[in-house]
């Protein structure tokens, strides 16, 4: 568990501190399009949620539809919101969001 942040404390998520610390010192800024690939279970989501509630679009992507449920609960229960769809990140046209209107794409690392 992330001690260091009192957001993921409170939704109970396993995050190390280097996840946590790249939803944070982001360079978000009001009226952003930012997507976060890979999404689940909607950490990443709801620190960028929090740090800049002023984004044009915030959406959440996950090619799991089950693990997506997650996300949805993360943000409803810290009252943030987020475009959450099932999409794969390897096909950027599939999760409802053209690549060139992106301006950060937030990602963990493939699984081995």
């Amino acid at each position: 568990m992330c001690t260091s942040c009192p957001l993921l404390r409170r939704l109970g998520l396993r995050s190390g501190l280097g996840r946590a610390v790249r939803g944070i010192s982001l360079n978000l800024a009001p009226h952003q399009r930012v997507l976060d690939a890979c999404a689940a279970p909607g950490g990443k989501t709801a620190l960028i949620a929090e740090r800049e509630p002023s984004l044009e679009k915030l959406l959440a992507i996950d090619i799991d539809p089950h693990r997506l449920s997650r996300v949805r609960q993360n943000l409803g229960r810290e009252n943030l919101t987020a475009d959450v769809l099932v999409g794969d990140a390897t096909a950027p046209r599939s999760g409802g969001m053209a690549r060139r209107s992106i301006e950060y794409c937030s990602t963990r690392p493939a699984r081995a």
